[in-house]
């Protein structure tokens, strides 16, 4: 019993440290996060029947959100929006969608949303299976085919 007392107490104090040492980094990190993106970043987002209308709007929000965020760095990451469902036979189950191609200029949120946040607020709800294979695949072609930095992307 005292010997079990003992080790939760080295568990607390091991588990303090960490939380220390995490908030020291942070607190580092925050001096340079968001000032430099060098990375291309193509968002995928699932409009398949797997998702309801709340879903979808957390996404589209973490999306536009990650626009407004890195729209403040000096080096902006390129960002592609893409979707994937398999609606039918003839339909892509993956593409990036209509204007959503890497870009690093993203035009302005809402109201009157231009650019990217354009693309994101004309996503809508679709059905059909989640294939996140084929996801993967058409934001990999999308980075291959007009990134910048092809050997440092980051697929979300």
């Amino acid at each position: 019993m005292i010997s079990g007392g003992i080790m939760n107490i080295k568990t607390i104090i091991a588990l303090g440290l960490c939380t220390i040492c995490i908030f020291a980094s942070c607190a580092i990190a925050q001096e340079t996060c968001g000032t430099v993106a060098d990375a291309d970043a193509v968002f995928m987002l699932d409009k398949s029947g797997s998702i309801g209308s709340v879903e979808l709007a957390q996404e589209k929000q973490a999306a536009a959100a990650f626009l407004g965020y890195a729209g403040d760095a000096a080096l902006k990451p390129a960002v592609a929006i893409g979707t994937f469902n398999v609606a039918s036979a003839n339909d892509p189950a993956a593409r990036i969608e209509n204007g959503g191609n890497l870009a690093s200029s993203y035009g302005h949120p809402a109201p009157g949303a231009t650019g990217l946040y354009q693309v994101i607020n004309n996503i809508s709800l679709g059905w059909g299976p989640t294939n996140l294979g084929d996801a993967i695949i058409a934001a990999r072609n999308e980075i291959s085919v007009h990134g910048s930095r092809p050997a440092k992307f980051i697929i979300l």
